[in-house]
């Protein structure tokens, strides 16, 4: 009788143990998880954008003159993320110091807009903005070249910024951009 338990108790056992572990889900517990990362940077070969000596597809507006800037990513973006940009007058007062710009001028404060933050979406290998210029400050300094130096910084979600092409220098030629019979006052 005892032989009879045992055999059905065997293989009530051994089909408990199969659907135990058969049914175990792995622990993934410990394991790490690694996110791929961007290197973000200006296209630009030299860290300059001159305008309109290179095709830069600019407009001009009955009241501004719109450039467009475009930031690269080293890869497709893992996920959306933002990029900070600022103004750095230190590198154009620089340039105009050591006679790299000699007709250039500062553009001042108030003459241009340009945004806080660049939204890079999910997937995208590039992501623009547009730096919007006052066109009333091309008649103030005309015969000059506007120049401005825009800085990439704090990409979020542990992105990089390449070094070497975080800051351009956009340089607009006023005298290119308006010819001399639409200037309304000259300063």
């Amino acid at each position: 009788m005892i032989n009879k338990i045992k055999f059905p108790l065997w293989t009530l056992l051994s089909f408990l143990a199969v659907t135990v572990v058969s049914c175990k889900k792995p622990d993934i517990k410990g394991e790490e998880i690694s996110v791929q990362r961007v290197n973000v940077s200006f296209n630009t070969q030299d860290g300059q954008i001159k305008i309109p000596d290179r095709d830069t597809g600019y407009t001009k507006t009955a009241s501004t003159v719109d450039v467009p800037l475009q930031v690269m990513l080293s890869d497709a973006a893992p996920a959306r993320f933002d990029i900070g940009v600022t103004v750095n007058n230190d590198t154009v007062n620089k340039m105009i110091a050591d006679n790299m710009l000699p007709d250039g001028v500062l553009l001042p404060d108030d003459a241009f807009t340009l945004p806080n933050l660049v939204d890079v979406p999910f997937g995208a290998g590039h992501a623009e903005f547009t730096l919007k210029v006052n066109l009333a400050v091309f008649e103030k300094y005309y015969g000059k070249t506007l120049v401005l130096a825009v800085e990439l910084s704090d990409p979020t979600k542990n992105n990089t910024l390449d070094a070497a092409k975080k800051t351009v220098v956009v340089q607009i030629n006023t005298t290119s951009i308006i010819p001399v019979n639409e200037i309304h006052y000259i300063y």
